[in-house]
């Protein structure tokens, strides 16, 4: 077992520091239950920490692609109405008139990286809830 030294119950102004006042301390916090033992992580922990870090750095990338294309569709006088993305607003996008072709394949660009995030995200979702995962 591992103690927290910060939540061990020690006397305020106490500074000397031994070997044995230590000791003494941590006998005392351990009989009377005055500490909390420190949780150390095991290597399942360690990869559903990484695999849960990764999902979020995919997720503010898809946040960034939805910024993008609002920004587009603005600098080319469109703005939709409504405050989220639904399914209204992906509609909304596919009967966005351009007239411009290379405007066209600019947006049609950020839409299939805005639909290639969704994929990643549901597929990591599905991960999740996989009993490797819990």
């Amino acid at each position: 077992m591992i103690l927290a030294s910060a939540t061990m119950l020690i006397p305020q102004g106490v500074r000397i520091k031994t070997d044995m006042r230590n000791a003494y301390m941590i006998v005392q916090c351990l009989s009377y239950g005055g500490y909390h033992a420190v949780y150390i992580p095991t290597e399942t922990d360690d990869s559903v920490k990484g695999y849960l870090l990764m999902r979020n750095d995919h997720k503010l990338a898809l946040k960034k692609i939805k910024q993008q294309i609002n920004a587009f569709c603005i600098r080319h006088g469109c703005c939709y109405d409504g405050t989220k993305w639904t399914l209204s607003h992906l509609k909304w996008l596919k009967k966005f008139e351009i007239t411009n072709e290379l405007y066209l394949e600019t947006l049609n660009e950020y839409m299939e990286s805005y639909e290639e995030q969704e994929t990643k995200i549901e597929r990591y979702d599905k991960q999740k809830e996989t009993p490797g995962m819990r």
